[in-house]
């Protein structure tokens, strides 16, 4: 386990772990650059098992208290890093925005058993990818310089984490 001070980063990290998902954890005191340029780190690098896609994986932190209130904004800029970031990799790695929900009340963004439990806190964990979400997303903010979903749109697209992550149920006929 990495020394992450983000109470969302630790709790998906141990979430990984927990679940025997393969990662690479990032060491963000380290900045990468490419032609000169400094780019915003990644947080890990997970390997699913479901479909054995390498996931770029930026964690988003936030709080969950509503069933209406589906946070889901990003800084305008990581669209255009994270997609150089899938290029530099290459095939077959892709972007994945990983929304830590921590919830608070009793409204979550998933399933009661799907909830994860870590450092005294319940998280929800949401993934979209980039190519999902870049297309739609919209301005929220010209002085934060943030983007968004709607609301509607970005419950279409995310999926709970393991949809990403976790090994496919087999049944036999």
């Amino acid at each position: 386990m990495t020394r992450r001070q983000n109470h969302y980063e630790v709790a998906f990290e141990t979430y990984l772990h927990r679940h025997g998902i393969a990662v690479l954890a990032v060491d963000e005191t380290k900045r990468p650059s490419h032609y000169g340029q400094k780019l915003k780190n990644l947080d890990c690098v997970v390997f699913s098992q479901r479909d054995q896609i390498p996931w770029l994986v930026d964690v988003k932190g936030r709080q969950f208290t509503s069933s209406k209130r589906w946070l889901n904004w990003i800084k305008e800029e990581e669209l255009t890093v994270f997609a150089e970031w899938e290029q530099l990799f290459g095939w077959p790695y892709k972007v994945l925005f990983v929304f830590a929900y921590h919830v608070i009340g009793s409204f979550s963004p998933v399933s009661k058993e799907q909830l994860f439990f870590s450092q005294g806190r319940y998280y929800a964990f949401v993934g979209i990818p980039l190519s999902s979400y870049q297309p739609h997303a919209k301005q929220v903010s010209e002085s934060w310089q943030t983007v968004a979903l709607p609301r509607e749109r970005f419950c279409q697209l995310a999926r709970p984490i393991h949809y990403f992550l976790e090994k496919r149920e087999m049944t036999v006929a």
